[in-house]
C-alpha cells in the first residue's frame, strides 16, 4: 500500500511569516511557500488550509529520498533541511499571498 504524506511548516522567513507545504507520494517530493506576512494566528492558517490547498502551485516533483527528513534530525538539521526545502523550490514556485494580505 501507497502511503502519501503532507506537511506544513510555518516560519520566519526575513522578513515576513511564510508557509512551506510539502507533500510526498510514490517516491515524490514536491512543495510550496506561501508569504503570510506578519505572524499568521493558527486561526489564519487553517483557514488558509481549507480554503486553498487545492490551489496551491507546488514544485516539480524531485525524488524524495533527496530531502532530509526532519523527523530524525536535531534542531539545528531541522532548520537547515527548511533551508534546503526553501532553496529547492525559492524559483520553482510561484509564491502566493494569503488573500488577507500583509496586516
Amino acid at each position: 500500500m501507497e502511503t502519501a504524506k503532507a506537511k506544513l511548516t510555518v516560519l520566519f522567513d526575513p522578513p515576513f511569516w511564510a508557509g512551506l507545504f510539502e507533500r510526498e507520494a510514490g517516491g515524490r517530493y514536491e512543495a510550496c511557500k506561501v508569504i503570510f506576512g506578519p505572524e499568521p494566528s493558527d486561526q489564519e492558517v487553517y483557514q488558509y488550509l481549507l480554503d486553498h490547498y487545492q490551489h496551491l502551485e507546488f514544485s516539480p516533483a524531485l525524488p524524495s529520498d533527496i530531502i532530509l527528513r526532519r523527523e530524525d534530525a536535531t534542531s539545528y538539521a531541522t532548520a537547515a533541511s527548511i533551508s534546503v526545502s526553501f532553496a529547492l523550490v525559492r524559483n520553482r514556485v510561484r509564491v502566493t499571498e494569503p488573500p488577507w494580505g500583509h496586516i
